[in-house]
């Protein structure tokens, strides 16, 4: 009897907590007047399973910009000092008795659900009914006229959740949104064709070889051996890897050996049903971008913005994401809640601080003329922390050169969604004084885009088997995407890091006064149906932005970043009392790992010799000559001119000897420059010569207590005058070590200081 009793009181208690009553919070809801087409098809099947991701408010965002900003400005002595998976980890994600919260609720509902790695979301699989039950809302299938195969289901009313998670839940997606059209693809016909301009031909065909020569992208295509990576992004399409050997065999021969190393993502791939906009893409991120291992991320998704937000959570729970990241879809005038679109910014930032270039198609669409004409729409996604691409058509004039026309389809133009980072303000603040601006269509205040342009027009891609002729700005994103990877690789080579996220950068480096970093296009319009379009003209504008690259002198740029003001790319040395200069040995030797960068004469005793990342010190003191190699000094026969003079091959184990190894050579501090360097030696000499006084004076403290320690000694045993004397000098003094110089910085951790020359030959 008194088991059945306790019995029924626990299965009262176990249905008690089943049916737990949770506070209801907030009314979240998501008005809109434009479904863009989009019409409700009834109610999808209460057991049907669906995936959410409940989205928790993050912390220290304000931190995370501040480093992603710092870290990104080449002005800047923490340029490219990415924080790692596990710092940003600690620095955002919520806390462990937040997330607690919401599990428990999520178990007494009975939701399957997981964490994500990096902390910022939860992953839920539940049925229709559990997702109706579980946030108080009505979901309903949606079909559009354009494509009934692509449904969406989306949530027509609010939703809540508990009032306790209120300040822990940011948001739930997909649950609010249209895009404006289903999934587009890149078309081979497009319907506007870009008119060259007077006495000057079109080149319908673009290969690799003619995007080089365009662009001197003369670095070598050679597998550099480094952790460099790329990766495109793709949406219900597969490509076929005998595809891309066939473009390989066509166009560029000596890559025939590089393969997709991984496929990620929901949507597999499908080798038997190759998609043109995949195969552009793999392609000419494969070719410009050499030897770095390609990553192909493909979704299964049926709208963009449910495939950029799985893709943006892969990349930010992934320890070591692909460094380069090109995507070559977007769409204009979607409407989504903002704090989603703000969210997907902060993930894109946050890939960003950890060394991560997202380079993104800017539309093929021109102005995006709005429906009724009266203003310009803009795409999606046009967050200040990617960087968009636009696209010319390339054109050969009557002697020959290559000149460049803005493409009609280019879109450009100003963000609704975002205003106007600081990097980029000086270049569109000179657009806008432009005359005779339609300034009543657009957003003066807004993000600019894009940020750079490269050709776009008539692409030789491989698809099924056949070659054919493709059009449109994602051309010109793993375009532009596999000349970063170049760069990058050149950075890792030479003991740099890889360079993140790049807008501050590309906007700093057109404002050198060494040579030109982008050719600017100064003819072409991308006005769209009855919407006027802007124009392209000297500077920025809204069709090319900044330009096409110059890569040499680009390259360059970025690989010798953070310094661009021009004191690494020549620097006026003494050597024997007379004026000379040196520097890069010509533009189109860039990147040729051997090149001798430049060479500092510091004080008449020391030469640093660069070459791209590698160095060696020869320091000079009357008739001899010191070799520092191997970690090791060596005196050389200073009367062999030819040793003097030769450029001393460096052993591989070398390679990754980096700029504060040979600072160590010199003084035990850390010089953000060469100019910086040799400004420090010369103090340094100072701090050595007060350092050499203070030791010395110490040596004689030393001296002068062993000397009255040993007499007052002599004294207690001897005890007669003769103890008076003073001793004689012991023949070995015992010695205290010697006090580091406070002035001194301090020694950074995991470095190894090669032996140190005596204080005298400096």
């Amino acid at each position: 009897m008194h088991t059945n009793v306790i019995l029924l009181v626990l299965l009262a208690l176990g249905a008690f907590t089943e049916a737990r009553v949770y506070v209801p919070g907030r009314v979240r809801e998501f008005t809109t007047s434009r479904k863009h087409g989009w019409t409700a098809a009834g109610q999808p099947a209460q057991s049907e399973v669906r995936e959410f991701f409940i989205a928790l408010k993050e912390r220290n965002m304000g931190e995370v910009e501040r480093i992603a900003l710092e870290i990104s400005n080449p002005d800047s002595t923490s340029f490219s000092q990415h924080l790692s998976f596990h710092e940003l980890k600690a620095l955002t994600a919520p806390h462990a008795s937040d997330v607690a919260k919401v599990t428990q609720w999520l178990d007494s509902n009975g939701i399957d659900h997981e964490r994500t790695p990096s902390g910022g979301h939860i992953k839920i699989r539940a049925t229709v009914a559990q997702v109706e039950r579980l946030f108080d809302c009505k979901l309903t299938t949606f079909t559009h006229s354009a494509s009934a195969a692509n449904p969406i289901v989306r949530s027509e009313t609010s939703y809540k959740v508990p009032k306790h998670l209120d300040d822990i839940v940011q948001f739930v997606t997909p649950l609010h949104g249209f895009p404006k059209n289903p999934l587009a693809r890149v078309k081979s016909q497009p319907t506007r064709k870009t008119k060259p301009s007077p006495n000057a031909t079109p080149v319908d065909e673009i290969t690799p070889d003619i995007i080089r020569s365009r662009y001197n992208v003369t670095a070598p295509i050679t597998n550099l051996k480094v952790n460099n990576t790329q990766a495109v992004f793709e949406i219900q399409e597969g490509i076929d890897p005998a595809d891309l050997q066939s473009f390989f065999q066509q166009f560029a021969p000596k890559l025939t050996a590089v393969k997709v190393l991984k496929y990620l993502g929901d949507g597999g791939n499908d080798p038997t049903n190759p998609g043109t906009e995949s195969s552009l893409d793999i392609q000419y991120i494969s070719a410009l971008g050499g030897f770095a291992p390609n990553y192909y991320y493909n979704y299964n998704e049926d709208d963009i913005y449910s495939a950029f937000y799985k893709y943006a959570l892969d990349l930010v729970n992934d320890p070591k994401p692909p460094l380069v990241q090109s995507i070559s879809y977007g769409q204009y005038g979607g409407d989504y809640p903002i704090e989603e679109v703000d969210r997907i910014s902060n993930e894109f930032m946050k890939l960003g601080a950890r060394g991560v270039t997202i380079l993104v198609a800017s539309g093929d669409d021109g102005v995006g003329c709005s429906d009724d004409g009266s203003s310009f729409e803009f795409p999606y996604p046009s967050t200040p922390w990617v960087t968009l691409i636009g696209s010319t058509s390339l054109q050969t004039n009557d002697d020959g050169s290559y000149s460049e026309v803005g493409a009609t389809f280019s879109t450009g133009g100003f963000s609704n969604d975002f205003g106007i980072p600081a990097w980029q303000q000086a270049a569109v603040d000179k657009f806008l004084t432009t005359p005779n601006l339609p300034t009543s269509y657009f957003n003066a205040s807004g993000r600019a885009l894009p940020d750079v342009s490269t050709v776009g027009v008539g692409f030789q891609v491989v698809v099924g088997g056949s070659t054919e002729s493709v059009d449109g700005t994602s051309c010109s994103a793993p375009t532009f995407g596999g000349m970063i990877s170049l760069i990058n690789g050149v950075r890792l080579k030479t003991g740099k890091k890889p360079l993140g996220f790049i807008n501050p950068l590309l906007y700093k480096a057109a404002t050198i006064p060494q040579g030109r970093a982008y050719y600017d296009v100064t003819s072409g319009n991308n006005g769209d149906e009855s919407c006027p379009g802007f124009d392209a003209v000297a500077g920025w504008d809204p069709v090319t932005g900044l330009g096409t690259p110059n890569f040499v002198v680009l390259g360059n740029c970025l690989v010798a970043c953070p310094h661009l003001d021009g004191s690494l790319v020549t620097i006026s040395v003494r050597v024997n009392n007379r004026n000379r200069t040196g520097g890069q040995a010509g533009d189109e030797q860039l990147m040729t790992t051997s090149l001798y960068h430049r060479m500092v004469k510091l004080n008449y005793r020391i030469e640093v010799e660069e070459r791209l990342g590698r160095y060696m010190v020869e320091v000079k003191r009357g008739n001899r000559c010191y070799r520092i190699n191997d970690h090791k000094v060596k005196e050389i026969n200073s009367k062999d001119e030819s040793i003097i003079r030769k450029l001393w091959p460096v052993a591989s184990r070398w390679h990754s000897l980096t700029r504060r190894c040979i600072v160590e050579v010199l003084g035990s501090y850390e010089a953000k420059d060469m100019r910086d360097l040799v400004e420090k030696v010369h103090s340094r000499q100072t701090l050595r010569a007060s350092q050499k006084i203070r030791d010395d004076r110490k040596r004689k403290d030393i001296q002068r207590r062993a000397e009255k320690q040993e007499l007052k000694k002599n004294r207690e045993v001897n005890g007669n005058a003769e103890s008076q004397k003073v001793p004689p000098r012991p023949s070995k003094p015992r010695q205290s070590k010697p006090r580091q110089s406070t002035s001194s910085r301090a020694e950074p951790q995991g470095v190894h200081r090669p032996t140190r020359l005596p204080d005298t030959l400096i």
